[in-house]
């Protein structure tokens, strides 16, 4: 019994559950695909664009009863079949024009739960579509509900409902569909084709043609529609309303093939007259998106060219070319090609073309192209643009054309002289560094990085007369007189910007250097062994003058017995370009003093012939009475033999008696030689030697002399008589205690 009685009281449960499940509300809501709740919808119309993906959720609120069927695992799996499929759930899409989609699925189908399920009273639970449903345009075959696409009309409004009902509750959700807005583009022709603008329409010739090309007015994919166009002229303000129809069902593409005739006479509704009296007029399509004008009767009177000036050579520079009606305006419609060919004007001839010289109607704005053109020359030249269909033409301004850059080369190396000519070569280049060959015009010539600083050069010649320039090179001579290094830089002599320097600085060296001897003294020809004396050394020219900023530095070349400088640096502040230095001789000999510029060897200077000779200042000995001697004093050389020419030399005599009492005496302590000797007397008051010893500047080796007084003189033949016929046969001085 009690067995029985428990299963009783489950199933009683069960059939409970089921007496009160029930869904208290239903909420329907329509989403993008962002899963954002939206009320409006826009389609692209373009036949070529994207479908509009939307979603769909239903929320409920489910009540159950208290005994809480759904209190274990098994709510999750059952809820869907508390959804009967035989519920009203569709989505389904309306319009004024009676075409009407839908999309019906069951929830088992194509819809997943999003929310989560509970046993608590009043619970919500969410369902959406597992894929997109997707907005159309209606594409002219009849809608099918078998699939996710809901197709659409847009010419009278489209509305989307998703509705639900079951077990009592209902709702719907309702969106709006627009279309997605496009600028209508008008073509305006002269032919049916309709492929591009006609710039201008010949009267009494010539239709006018139209095509609207506007995908929002492609609002019924299953029938062609239609838009309208006014058609004016404004010289005469007449005026034709013009329908344009769809080229299909649905290409959003309007087109009017029929043509309206342009005329100047006998207007009627299908016609467009315009003026006969030459001036330009205008034709204007209107259309509600957008205006499209036209030249009606005057056709390209001309080009106008413009462009800056000066521009570089090989450089693109902007040139807009205008195309303009005989009045000089713009011709906005203008769309043809031209071709543009060079003018040389200065020079008046030439090689080199504009480029490009083709100028497509692709090029043209409004009437206007703006291309960039180049010229790889110099020079002056204008640009004329010459229609390619009827030959009109124009012509620019004059517009200059400058090199690029210069080019200065010594083409006779780095190494020249101070004022002495060397070639320096210019040329014009552009900027692919080619030749100008019609560069014409005066360069200024300076010295830049010049060195030693303060140095100011003088160049000649500072001026290139354009003329010189022959294929855009220059070559001549010029001359730069300073020592030191420089840059030549080459400016043109209107745009000083125009530049070119030398890749690498020139050096200036002096051409040769003389050394000047100082002479021997008097009328000498040698000069005397350990004897100082001068030699000037001068850096000069191409010239032969004296380089005043001279400040390089000179090596002398070595001879064996002659002291010569070390390696000397000028300082050109001070020496102005000479410095004398001081040498003498330790060896007999004749020699050249050479030295040479230490950084430039080809710069070498050699003096005259030197002489050094050996010399020794001697003394003669002399003999005879008492009283007073006389003897000379020679210059020898070092064979013995007299200086002769030696007038100059001075010497002292130091006198040493045998006897010190100072009883001798010389005549001259200090004596110049003439013709290399000199002679000098000796006094004595007694008997005794007395030697005498020079001492000469410059310092020559000494050789003393003995002056003897006697009673009789060495040398003399045996004794000399005194007085009348007396005879000293022996004289001495008696001493104080002989007497």
């Amino acid at each position: 019994m009690t067995k029985r009685l428990k299963i009783l009281i489950l199933g009683f449960c069960f059939l409970s559950g089921l007496a009160h499940l029930s869904f208290a509300s239903t909420n329907c809501i329509i989403e993008n695909s962002s899963n954002a709740e939206v009320s409006t919808f826009t389609l692209d119309t373009d036949p070529n664009g994207s479908t509009t993906p939307f979603y769909v959720q239903l929320q409920q609120t489910r009540v159950v009863d208290s005994c809480g069927y759904c209190s274990g695992s098994g709510c999750a799996c059952d809820i869907e079949q508390n959804i009967p499929n035989s519920a009203t759930k569709y989505i389904k899409s309306t319009n004024s024009a009676g075409v009407t989609d839908s999309i019906t699925v069951p929830w088992g189908g194509g819809f997943n739960v999003i929310g989560t399920l509970n046993n608590t009273a009043g619970a919500i639970n969410n369902y959406r579509n597992a894929t997109p449903f997707n907005i159309r345009l209606a594409t002219g075959s009849s809608p099918s509900t078998a699939d996710n696409n809901l197709d659409v009309v847009l010419d009278a409004g489209t509305t989307i409902t998703f509705s639900f009902a079951c077990g009592g509750t209902s709702d719907t959700a309702i969106a709006t569909v627009t279309a997605l807005p496009t600028t209508g583009e008008i073509i305006m022709s002269n032919s049916a084709s309709l492929t591009s603008n006609t710039a201008a329409f010949e009267p009494n010739t010539d239709k006018v043609y139209l095509q609207v090309t506007d995908y929002d007015m492609n609002k019924n994919g299953y029938t062609a529609e239609s838009v309208s166009v006014s058609l004016s002229a404004l010289s005469t303000g007449d005026e034709v309303t013009l329908t344009l129809d769809e080229t299909g069902a649905n290409t959003g593409v309007f087109q009017y093939t029929t043509g309206v005739s342009v005329v100047t006479t006998g207007d009627t509704a299908s016609t467009l007259l315009v003026s006969a009296t030459g001036a330009t007029g205008e034709i204007i399509a209107t259309y509600t998106d957008g205006t499209q004008t036209a030249n009606s009767n005057a056709v390209v009177s001309d080009f106008s060219l413009v462009a800056a000036s000066p521009q570089t050579a090989g450089t693109a520079f902007a040139l807009t070319i205008t195309a303009r009606d005989a009045n000089g305006d713009t011709v906005t419609t203008y769309s043809g090609s031209a071709t543009l060919t060079t003018n040389y004007v200065s020079p008046v001839s030439g090689t080199s073309a504009i480029s490009p010289t083709a100028v497509s109607s692709a090029n043209f704005t409004d009437g206007v192209a703006a291309v960039n053109v180049a010229y790889a020359d110099a020079g002056s030249i204008t640009i004329t643009a010459t229609d390619d269909t009827d030959g009109k033409t124009g012509t620019s301004n004059e517009i200059l054309l400058l090199p690029d850059n210069f080019l200065v080369e010594s083409t006779g190396g780095l190494n020249q002289i101070v004022n002495k000519a060397f070639n320096l070569k210019v040329t014009a280049r552009n900027s692919s560094n080619d030749a100008c060959p019609n560069y014409k015009r005066d360069v200024t010539l300076t010295a830049a990085n010049v060195t030693p600083t303060g140095t100011t050069p003088t160049i000649s010649p500072t001026t290139i007369t354009g003329t010189n320039f022959s294929s855009g090179v220059y070559t001549s001579s010029m001359t730069y007189n300073k020592w030191g290094t420089a840059k030549i830089t080459a400016a043109d002599s209107g745009y000083s910007t125009v530049t070119g320097t030398t890749a690498s600085a020139i050096n200036f060296y002096p051409n040769s250097f003389n050394i000047a001897v100082d002479s021997p003294p008097a009328s000498r020809s040698n000069f005397y062994l350990n004897e100082a004396f001068d030699i000037t050394v001068s850096a000069l020219d191409y010239n032969d003058e004296a380089i005043a900023n001279y400040a390089g530095v000179i090596t002398f070349t070595t001879v064996e017995g002659v002291e010569l400088p070390e390696d000397y640096t000028f300082v050109w502040a001070s020496d102005s370009g000479s410095h004398s230095f001081s040498i003498s001789g330790t060896q007999e000999k004749t020699f050249q003093v050479t030295l040479a510029d230490k950084d430039y060897a080809d710069a070498t200077g050699t003096s005259n012939n030197i002489g050094i000779i050996y010399a020794k200042i001697k003394v003669n000995d002399a003999s005879g009475p008492i009283g007073t001697i006389n003897t000379t004093v020679e210059i020898v050389d070092s064979n013995g033999d007299l200086v002769s020419d030696d007038d100059s030399t001075t010497f002292i005599l130091a006198s040493s008696e045998s006897k010190a009492n100072n009883s001798a005496a010389v005549s001259s302590v200090t004596t110049t030689v003439a013709g290399g000797k000199a002679t000098i007397s000796v006094t004595d008051t007694e008997l005794e030697s007395v030697t005498i010893t020079p001492s000469a500047e410059p310092t020559l080796d000494i050789e003393s002399g003995t002056v003897t007084f006697s009673t009789t003189a060495v040398g003399g033949g045996g004794a000399q008589r005194l007085g009348s016929g007396a005879r000293i046969l022996y004289w001495r001085e008696l001493r104080s205690d002989e007497r």
